[in-house]
């Protein structure tokens, strides 16, 4: 600690024989030990203002240049104050108060600026501001003094009044206030030296103000105290700016510039590993004096080092693949006579290291002067070998897609004409048999049979001809049929389901129904079979009941109502295929098809 205090043991030594003389001579010679402790902090103050001064143009940040300033004028008051202490004569008429009043102001001005001096850490005007704004509160302050309008501070023979006591503890007070900004706040803008030698300058400042409220005469022992800790608080104040900005001037007052260039080698890091990441690198080509300059990243894809690696366009083709050098040359030619024409190449590069083959993007920008020469050339090379792989794959997996899809749709048109016959064969003999001499329930079985089986035979028509809806081209049918029908042979279709568990289907079809409408019939049978199934379905007990309203808002709107005693089920269920409801609630579901200028709403209604 004592060599980061004071440099080193040696110096350390001096320093305590010095504070040693000046201690034997305040006991013997007051006025000269006060002198030369005052003219110590005179000129640190001084030493402050110059360097910053005289530097000014090189801070990104004003906190050093505003406290120089500051202690500028600190160290002139307390020059004043030097020469108007009791004893020193220079001034005749006044009495140790015009220099306890002086200590007073330059303190003041002292911790102010200490206060303030970290709000020009990221704010910046004009120096010429700070140093008229100093020039003219101090110019005040001392005026208030000499014509006797400022308070009271030392009273012959009672000693301190109680203003210049209260402002002493306030100083104190924000002292502590700026050794927290610098230690919490702000302790990214300095160097971690610079810091501690101003925290502890302001520490010592502070001890230095605690012993100036005990003293009584202005020759008393604490007074002797105060400006030991006062020589220590500008000493230690002269080696955080002074000493250490000269002997290293990045680590303060150029410690902006360090910070850009750590920002710049982090940033150049950054875009090297987003490089790396990318397999994208930078180039530039001086094309008067053929100085080829590569980013680490080319270095890599080419599989070189900077090193094997000449800086000249013909060493840079000499990598490209003898097959694209001539694609490459026309490429560069193009766009180095016409302007209008980019410099936009893939190619193949035959790596130095193992001699693998890579193919390359490269995109250049050309900077001409007036008369349109060329000058530099600056762009960027992409290893892109993984991408154009994957492209490979993509369109083999294309290709066997469709390959995969044109045998489906051989498939299908060989099956369609198996599976439509005997179909069709089954029809027949069903319409053949309602023509023969049938009891009732036998042309009833009948019927059921040759109506499911036509519903059969059109779902087996959508499933063969599954290649029209692959290509967009399935449309609705728009023929007439009978409402009234539809309603009755899908109650018919699926009344036997019903009685096997106990449910009773009942129908009503509403009296103003057209007894014709144009559309798809065979869409409106999936539907209302699909619905009153998971209702025959997810019904334990109870019935299941179909109704048909019409509406003639607009042009037309047919209704259909599925109500059940079940469980019910979603919205979502509505739309998904493969899905049971186990919601135990009612429901009340539209779902909507449009079929040319007619609306078909199929209103379902699930309830308990």
């Amino acid at each position: 600690m004592i060599e980061r205090l004071f440099g080193s043991s040696r110096q350390f030594l001096l320093i305590l024989l010095l504070l040693l003389f000046l201690f034997v001579l305040s006991q013997t010679y007051f006025l000269v030990f006060h002198v030369l402790a005052e003219l110590f902090s005179i000129l640190v103050a001084f030493s402050l203002f110059v360097l910053v001064w005289f530097t000014r143009h090189r801070l990104e940040h004003h906190f050093f240049l505003f406290l120089g300033i500051a202690y500028c004028m600190v160290g002139a008051t307390d020059l004043f104050h030097t020469l108007t202490y009791k004893g020193m004569s220079l001034i005749p008429g006044y009495d140790a108060n015009l220099p306890t009043q002086l200590w007073i102001v330059a303190r003041l001005l002292q911790v102010v600026s200490l206060v303030i001096a970290p709000v020009f850490l990221t704010r910046i005007f004009s120096p010429v501001y700070y140093l008229l704004g100093f020039l003219f509160v101090t110019s005040i302050l001392w005026g208030l003094i000499l014509a006797g309008f400022f308070p009271d501070c030392f009273v012959e023979g009672s000693g301190l009044t109680r203003f210049k006591v209260w402002t002493e503890y306030l100083i104190i007070a924000l002292l502590g206030w700026v050794v927290y900004l610098l230690h919490s706040r702000y302790r990214n803008y300095f160097s971690e030296d610079v810091r501690f030698f101003i925290i502890i300058s302001v520490i010592m400042y502070a001890v230095s103000e605690l012993f100036f409220t005990f003293y009584v005469s202005v020759y008393g022992v604490s007074i002797v105290f105060g400006h030991f800790f006062k020589i220590l608080a500008f000493g230690f104040l002269f080696r955080a700016v002074v000493v250490v900005g000269l002997e290293s001037p990045f680590e303060l007052l150029f410690l902006e510039i360090k910070q850009r260039e750590e920002s710049e080698r982090a940033a150049r890091e950054n875009l090297a590993k987003a490089q790396r990441i990318a397999s994208l690198g930078n180039w530039t080509w001086n094309i008067e004096e053929d100085l080829l300059q590569w980013s680490d990243e080319i270095f890599r894809i080419f599989g070189m080092t900077p090193q094997q690696m000449p800086p000249s366009y013909g060493a840079f083709l000499n990598r490209v693949h003898p097959d694209d050098r001539h694609k490459v040359e026309e490429a560069v030619n193009r766009s180095l006579v016409d302007p209008a024409v980019p410099y936009v190449v893939e190619h193949r590069v035959v790596r130095a290291d193992d001699g693998t083959v890579i193919i390359v993007r490269e995109l250049a920008d050309i900077v001409r002067r007036a008369d349109g020469s060329p000058v530099t050339m600056m762009g960027t090379v992409q290893d892109i070998t993984a991408f154009k792989q994957m492209e490979e794959a993509l369109v083999q997996a294309r290709e066997r897609a469709e390959s995969a899809s044109q045998a489906k749709s051989a498939f299908l048109a060989a099956m369609s004409h198996e599976i439509r016959t005997p179909m069709n064969v089954v029809l027949g003999m069903a319409e053949m048999l309602l023509e023969s001499d049938l009891n009732d329930q036998q042309r009833r079985f009948v019927q059921t049979m040759h109506y499911s089986g036509r519903a059969l035979l059109g779902v087996i028509n959508d499933v063969l001809d599954f290649s029209r809806i692959e290509a967009g081209r399935f449309s609705l049918a728009d023929e007439p049929f009978a409402p009234r029908q539809v309603v009755e042979e899908t109650i018919r279709l699926m009344r036997m389901a019903a009685e096997e568990k106990g449910l009773t289907m009942e129908s009503s079809v509403a009296m103003d129904i057209p007894e014709a409408i144009i559309g798809d019939d065979t869409r409106v049978r999936q539907i209302l079979i699909n619905l009153v199934g998971n209702a025959i379905k997810f019904t334990s007990q109870g019935r299941v009941e179909v109704h048909a309203d019409w509406s003639r808002e607009e042009s037309g709107m047919l209704l259909f109502r599925v109500a059940d005693t079940g469980i019910g089920m979603s919205m979502e269920q509505v739309w998904d295929s493969f899905s049971s409801s186990s919601v135990r609630q009612n429901r009340e579901l539209p779902v909507v098809m449009v079929v040319r200028d007619w609306v078909w709403l199929f209103h379902v209604v699930w309830s308990r």
